[in-house]
């Protein structure tokens, strides 16, 4: 194979880890190519120069992103202009649909002999089924996590692979000496993880619901927050003054999961992380009218968590919307802090839905998830 060139584009913390080991795999498989593209601090710690700040793009939600349209609408066609000037063998664009379904669309048009490949589909079977369709008409490739999405790309037509979850190949940490006398300082504190996600707009909405259950709690508590570093002032703007131990280090933050005894978070990745190390949680979200609207408009599953979703029960406590409030999340907190029971119930659950996200891998023996992305996109390349 000769060398070639990747042009990656990822819009926020979970596709910043997923591009990260994809990169990592790659390098192994093919150490000569070149990347160009948009990432975060997991992929610019592999030599990753990203075009911009990640963060900038990691915007949700129709009343976040009209304030700031005009940014993201120069972000974008920066984006756009240095693919075209980059000429890439393949373009990868992780999750993130909303942008990068847009973005393939417009080089569509300027490098015909580029491929372009999708890691994680669009959540079509959860909402707008009819989105696989524009994906097969845009992608060469659809790399897939979770083995019942298939059939919603095979009805299309497109190529697909069912590469597995990212979390199935993490190692679980567990907490160094170092890790606890930096932040468990109180051995009678019990350590509490909590994670309102890693959009500004996410903490300022849920950041003062969150801190008010936990004020709520009382009793002696560690309040463990792993976070981004530009995220910190907003944090303690928005923590209503509760003393968080906040986590900027990629390393400390999977071992703030090993350490916490239950925690609280929103939906989405983070939770399957936490399903990962067997951490029992609760589940909050909320958005503003008129994203709410459309969500109930449009979104058909019953469940906002994998695991939830995977079992099709109500495993894991979830609050969201008009249910995300403080009284709501602080009664489900204060009984999974005191029940034994329950905790060991959300356990059982999680490993059974990991269990579930093994079946239907197409993988070799001995690959990881990322090593199956990194073998299809090899071969694309070759």
């Amino acid at each position: 194979m000769t060398a070639g060139k990747v042009f990656i584009v990822a819009g926020e913390a979970s596709g910043d880890i997923l591009g990260g080991r994809l990169i990592s795999a790659l390098n192994k498989l093919h150490p000569g190519l070149t990347y160009s593209g948009v990432g975060g601090i997991t992929m610019t710690k592999l030599g990753f120069n990203s075009l911009f700040p990640m963060h900038e793009l990691s915007v949700m939600g129709i009343m976040e992103v009209l304030p700031r349209y005009l940014q993201l609408r120069r972000r974008f066609f920066q984006t756009m202009q240095a693919a075209i000037e980059f000429q890439p063998d393949i373009v990868v664009t992780v999750d993130f649909p909303g942008f990068n379904i847009r973005l393939a669309k417009e080089l569509r048009k300027h490098l015909p002999n580029t491929k372009f490949v999708q890691y994680v589909g669009p959540s079509v079977w959860a909402h707008k089924p009819e989105r696989a369709k524009v994906v097969a008409d845009l992608f060469d490739h659809v790399l897939l996590l979770l083995p019942f999405e298939k059939s919603y790309f095979d009805r299309v037509g497109v190529a697909n692979t069912v590469v597995g979850h990212p979390i199935l190949e993490h190692e679980c940490r567990k907490v160094t000496q170092g890790f606890a006398s930096k932040y468990l300082t109180d051995p009678a504190a019990i350590p509490i993880l909590v994670m309102p996600g890693s959009r500004e707009s996410e903490i300022k909405r849920l950041l003062p619901i969150f801190a008010q259950s936990l004020k709520m709690l009382g009793g002696n508590h560690i309040y463990l927050m792993p976070t981004m570093g530009h995220l910190e002032d907003i944090i303690n703007q928005y923590g209503q003054g509760l003393k968080f131990r906040i986590i900027t280090d990629d390393e400390e933050r999977w071992q703030a999961m090993a350490a916490s005894k239950i925690a609280l978070a929103k939906s989405g990745t983070t939770t399957v992380e936490l399903m990962r190390y067997g951490v029992p949680m609760v589940i909050a979200y909320h958005v503003n009218w008129l994203s709410e609207l459309y969500i109930r408009r449009y979104v058909t599953v019953k469940y906002a968590s994998l695991a939830n979703l995977l079992l099709d029960r109500h495993a894991l406590p979830e609050f969201l919307f008009s249910n995300c409030t403080a009284s709501n999340i602080h009664a489900a907190m204060q009984a999974l802090l005191t029940k034994p029971a329950l905790q060991q119930a959300q356990k059982d659950a999680m490993k059974e839905a990991i269990n579930l996200m093994q079946d239907g891998i197409e993988s070799n023996p001995g690959e990881t998830p990322s090593a199956v992305a990194a073998r299809v996109i090899a071969g694309l390349l070759g």
